[in-house]
């Protein structure tokens, strides 16, 4: 009304902020919670805004556009109202001091480089509705020390915990059914991984270079584990390939240099990818079905180990 001043009203009609406040000095705006009109946090409304510390989203916002809070290196916490149901790609990348966020069940999906390079995010409340973590959502979020992905998540796109130093755990859903492209690619601290039940697909360099990484538990429904997806996990001293598999991608256990055991179930060898068994630990051995050992010795790709190759009569001896 030309007063200088922005009563509850006037914030209350409020239907588009746009760009108005994209690169500006604001430190705070946890009045915009009166603009109860917004059903859309715009494209690039917050970019760039470095000196903002706090923010509060009205309830009616049922989507937070690309880029919205972009290189607002200073926000520290954001909770997304229950109603959103989209957010845009690159979110909150850059997000350099982002420690905690929680994402409401209402979120379909968490895109693109949601929150690439959010380097101190320590804690994320991941809700059951979620669908989908999408391709590199949470690359280079180093300080990340364990995450639950709830039931309801049923796929992980590629390099979505890409080069996550700091994780050291964290909870698949039971009915994942595929591991995209490099996943876990680069995690050095992870230790132990329980795949879910479901899974039947670890993709190519999944785990590659996990050098933490002590213990896998795989299921019983898995068939294919793509080349290098445990390339150089160097901790790694024993594994077991389920009877299911039916291919082991190239290179998929090189490098593992202190595994020294590997039970192998199948009782028709799979299909073996080069080199996938080289540098393995001193002494290294490969348990398969006594009446299957021959045919193991004569496979191609596994007759380059064959003298490793025994019975598992020999294991329980």
């Amino acid at each position: 009304d030309g007063d200088q001043q922005l009563s509850y009203k006037e914030a209350a009609a409020v239907s588009d902020i746009g760009e108005v406040f994209a690169e500006s000095d604001i430190m705070a705006f946890d009045e915009l919670r009166y603009f109860t009109s917004l059903t859309a946090i715009d494209d690039y409304a917050f970019y760039g805004c470095d000196r903002l510390l706090t923010l509060t989203l009205p309830d009616g916002v049922l989507s937070i556009g690309e880029g919205a809070f972009r290189n607002c290196s200073s926000l520290q916490e954001l909770d997304i109202p229950e109603g959103v149901a989209t957010l845009g790609e690159r979110t909150f990348q850059g997000c350099t001091n982002l420690a905690r966020v929680s994402i409401p069940s209402s979120v379909a999906k968490i895109p693109y480089y949601c929150f690439y390079l959010c380097d101190k995010l320590a804690e994320v409340a991941i809700a059951e509705g979620v669908k989908t973590i999408g391709e590199r959502a949470f690359q280079s979020c180093y300080a990340l020390p364990t995450l639950t992905i709830p039931q309801s998540v049923e796929q992980i796109e590629r390099n979505a915990f890409y080069f996550c130093e700091g994780l050291e755990s964290i909870t698949l859903p039971a009915g994942l059914k595929v591991l995209d492209k490099e996943t876990f690619y680069n995690c050095d601290r992870l230790r132990r991984v329980e795949l879910p039940t479901a899974l039947t697909t670890i993709e190519n360099y999944a785990f590659r270079n996990c050098k933490a990484l002590e213990e896998v538990v795989m299921n019983d429904a898995l068939v294919e584990i793509g080349s290098y997806a445990f390339n150089t996990c160097s901790a790694l001293t024993e594994v077991r390939i389920p009877a299911s598999v039916t291919s082991i991608g190239g290179w998929a256990f090189d490098d593992c240099t202190s595994l020294v055991k590997v039970d192998c179930e199948p009782v028709e060898p799979p299909l073996l990818g080069t080199d996938a068994f080289d540098y393995n630990g001193s002494g290294r051995k490969i348990y398969v079905p006594a009446e299957s050992l021959e045919q193991y010795q004569a496979a191609d790709g596994w007759k380059d180990y064959a003298s490793a190759i025994v019975p598992f009569e020999q294991n329980e001896q």
